[in-house]
């Protein structure tokens, strides 16, 4: 295994993924968020779009900028990226909400609605991160999903997109792996104890279609920090 693999920056694991489709699968939300947390710089941020899905999600975001492990650095950065709020209302809570695209029962068509928008925007933004979309799991069938992201992603296929997701459900898990050109699996790791002061998780690419990225273990989550493994 290559030694440059193994000491890689989470800003050279970005430039890796240029242009692909990425599913960020972590057990919780703590250490999904301390990895974006990672991988936040000036520079990402003014590429970036953010799609935020529920009313419960924004919450939970809203509260974690409001923390004081996260505060420092990304609220700055947070405060002016333009947000896509997805929902039953176009309040997101952070951000710059430039589009609204209401809540509605069929996925195929809400999905096509934020791509057109995407689609748009893409003259000033080559990132996107999705998030909240872990709940589409519970609410859609496999099939639903398939359609609906095929729909999504046809409108922006050169962008680059990560997809965060914590505890979706597991019969979706395979239909992920299929869809996406990588998954970075984000897990507790086997010395994981929940009364402990530092929570430990390992960071790895469990699947990918790019060569320079082949699966192996990138990081280590050790508390509010991620470190490389060697």
């Amino acid at each position: 295994m290559s030694i440059i693999l193994l000491m890689m920056r989470p800003e050279d694991l970005v430039g890796i993924l240029e242009g692909a489709n990425t599913a960020i699968v972590a057990d919780d939300e703590y250490s999904a968020a301390t990895f974006v947390c990672e991988l936040a710089t000036r520079q990402l941020a003014e590429k970036t779009v953010i799609v935020v899905y529920s009313e419960i999600k924004c919450r939970k975001i809203e509260k974690l900028l409001s923390s004081k492990a996260y505060c420092s650095g990304i609220s700055s950065l947070l405060s002016r990226i333009p947000v896509v709020k997805v929902g039953k209302t176009n309040r997101a809570g952070f951000g710059n909400v430039v589009a609204y695209v209401e809540e509605r029962g069929d996925l195929r068509e809400m999905c096509g609605e934020i791509g057109s928008i995407l689609k748009r925007l893409y003259d000033s933004k080559e990132i996107a991160f999705f998030v909240g979309f872990d709940l589409v799991s519970y609410l859609y069938s496999p099939a639903e999903i398939v359609a609906g992201m095929e729909e999504l992603l046809t409108h922006i296929p050169e962008m680059t997109k990560f997809f965060l997701l914590t505890r979706m459900k597991r019969e979706c898990v395979p239909v992920i792996t299929n869809m996406f050109d990588v998954m970075i699996r984000i897990k507790r790791s086997r010395g994981f104890d929940i009364m402990a002061y530092n929570r430990v998780y390992d960071v790895f690419v469990e699947h990918s279609i790019i060569r320079e990225l082949p699966p192996l273990p990138l990081f280590r989550i050790d508390g509010e920090k991620m470190v490389n493994i060697v």
